[in-house]
């Protein structure tokens, strides 16, 4: 059976529109993966709740999967956070993402089952206002930490884009991957997925 990778989550994978014509994360783990079909149901600004809908969508036939999402459920928080400036904010915010993201995993579990499927973590945005910077960074750590804890818990392998996506040539603006970095995360997708045991749950 041909291998057949899905994308599921926002536009850490949907970058198409951030590369200038060049290749997008899709068409790189295309080149670079151990899968030779791609499909896309990733979209830009998606948020956990999206991630109901793209799961409608998964192709008969898929073997491998990849999901990046909670990047922009931060986004949708920061506001309130930014204009309180309290870390009781900060922690409620959180709190909501981290349910969010809860029940989508479990929806994303209940379509993969024992297929593999190779969960990210969030990188760290580029605002160029420090102490908006600092406020992002702070709060995805905060959900990086729950999105490690829900893959370590089901035995899922783990791609940290922190120490992926690290240089500015990485970012077409503050927060959406270019060419570059889209190149880099279908890199460390392929590494992920063609690690031996990539699939295999704990416990069996």
């Amino acid at each position: 059976m041909t291998a057949h990778a899905v994308l599921l989550g926002d536009s850490i994978f949907d970058n198409e529109s951030y590369t200038g014509g060049l290749p997008d994360v899709a068409s790189c783990l295309r080149d670079c993966g151990p899968t030779g079909k791609v499909t896309l149901l990733a979209r830009d600004g998606a948020t956990t709740h999206e991630l109901y809908e793209q799961l409608e969508r998964v192709p008969a036939g898929a073997t491998h999967f990849a999901l990046s999402v909670g990047g922009n459920d931060a986004l949708m928080e920061m506001d309130r956070v930014v204009a309180s400036d309290s870390i009781r904010t900060l922690n409620e915010a959180t709190e909501t993402i981290a349910e969010n993201y809860l029940g989508a995993f479990r929806a994303v579990e209940e379509v993969v089952g024992a297929r593999p499927l190779v969960v990210c973590q969030i990188y760290n945005p580029r605002f160029p206002d420090p102490h908006l910077q600092t406020i992002a960074v702070t709060a995805l750590r905060c959900i990086n930490d729950v999105i490690a804890q829900v893959a370590t818990a089901s035995g899922r392998p783990l791609v940290d884009l922190r120490h992926v996506c690290t240089r500015d040539a990485d970012f077409y603006n503050p927060i959406e991957p270019s060419h570059e970095g889209g190149k880099r995360i279908a890199e460390a997708l392929a590494n992920a997925f063609a690690t031996e045991g990539a699939g295999i749950r704990n416990g069996g």
